[in-house]
């Protein structure tokens, strides 16, 4: 995903967790930065979702995204290619 959030205080990572909570429908809470905090790559920890469900849900996003559907929270621009082959 490209985020536009600026890289400071942790505004991208805030904003990457608040964008992939509401596209997943879970409580920002149970989402979180597990790898790469400070690194452009992050690996995301998803808590209590199932990976069929969850997989599901990122196809959908990344579809919706790929059509051109522009995400609520601010930050939000785009899907990459490489993001969406890795589904």
């Amino acid at each position: 995903m490209r985020l536009s959030a600026a890289p400071v205080d942790g505004a991208v990572n805030l904003a990457l967790v608040k964008l992939l909570a509401k596209a997943l429908g879970v409580p920002s809470g149970m989402v979180r930065i597990a790898a790469g905090a400070r690194q452009r790559n992050k690996s995301v920890l998803v808590e209590d979702v199932s990976p069929s469900v969850l997989i599901g849900q990122l196809r959908t996003l990344l579809e919706s995204t790929r059509r051109g559907a522009q995400a609520d929270e601010p930050g939000a621009a785009a899907v990459s290619r490489s993001v969406a082959s890795r589904c």
